[in-house]
Order: structure tokens, then sequence, then C-alpha cells
């Protein structure tokens, strides 16, 4: 019989345990801001240019890029490579396949799985299919031109000249020197 105390180790802990690193409120504070600045602009460029260059994911993509840069999938390629292969997969789906209850599922087996195949997963991305699936007339060229390229790309844009601003932190990140970057494990 096991007490509440192995009980609560073996099945509560893993469940409640935050394994992010402590940061001091002033560190997460000018984090934040970066991301309220980029988001912002983001939204006065759409406005001033008369078409849109943001989507709501870029939300979590800014909490990535400015809080957590050195993350794979916060990187240029990640970023601009996940918004792009989501938005031309769903694009495609929606006017080729019915919109039926399946149909999001697929797209989004379909994101990640070229996401994983391409080195480009940015986890944000993976709800542009649940973004157009729920509003198809944005399936268009334009959006995969203007929000999905043109707004990732001014995101990075400002994910490089933000981060040189304290805290200051290195983004992107450096080219390893390795010939080939193979995994050849089973995960």
């Amino acid at each position: 019989m096991m007490d509440i105390q192995e009980i609560y180790r073996l099945y509560i802990q893993p469940l409640v345990y935050r394994h992010q690193i402590r940061r001091p409120f002033w560190r997460s504070l000018g984090f934040a801001a970066k991301g309220f600045l980029a988001i912002t602009v983001l939204l006065q460029i759409g406005y001033l240019l008369d078409f849109s260059v943001i989507m709501a994911p870029f939300g979590a993509s800014c909490i990535l890029i400015f809080s957590r840069p050195r993350y794979d999938s916060s990187q240029p390629a990640n970023v601009m490579g996940g918004y792009f292969i989501a938005s031309v997969v769903s694009v495609t789906c929606i006017h080729f396949l019915p919109l039926e209850w399946w149909t999001v599922g697929f797209m989004l087996v379909v994101t990640a799985t070229l996401m994983g195949m391409l080195r480009a997963t940015h986890p944000p991305a993976g709800s542009v299919p649940l973004l157009l699936f729920f509003d198809p007339a944005s399936a268009t060229l334009d959006f995969i031109i203007f929000n999905s390229l043109t707004g990732s790309l001014i995101l990075i844009m400002f994910g490089i000249i933000l981060h040189k601003i304290p805290p200051q932190q290195l983004y992107p990140k450096r080219v390893p020197n390795v010939s080939t970057q193979i995994d050849l494990s089973n995960s």
C-alpha cells in the first residue's frame, strides 16, 4: 500500500513541477515589452498599408522569440518555415477537401509531418489549420503572402533588432560547425 507522500511524489508532483528556470521580474517584463512592441507595430503596419500582416498565433510566437530565443522553434527558419508550411497546407486543403470534422485534423497532421521532415517546427504555426478551418474565407494566396510570410518576416526582424536592447540575448543562434546534422535516433 502506498502512503500519501509516495502518491504525491509519483503522480501529483510531476504534474505541477515547473521545469522552467526562475527569471527576475524586470527580465520577464523586458521580454513582454519587446513582444508588445512587435505586435503593436505589426498591427500599425497592417492599418497603414490596408492589409493584415498579423494573425493570432503571432502572440505565441512573440513569447518564443522574445523569452526563449535559444529554442530551435524560435529560430527564423522555423518561424517563417513553420508558418509557410502551415499556411500552404491549410489553404490547399480548404480549397480541395470538404470542410468536414476530419479536415482540420488532416491539415494538422500534414502540417506537423512536413514541419518535422523539413526541420521547420514552430508550434504556434500549428494553430493555422484551426484558424483557417473556422474562417475558410481567409484561406487565400494573400493569407500566405501577407499574413504568413510578410508577418513572420517582420516578426523575425523585430526579434533580431529588439534582442540588441537590454536584456540582450543572442538571436538568431549561430550556425554550428557541423558538416551534417542527421538524427538517427528513434525519437
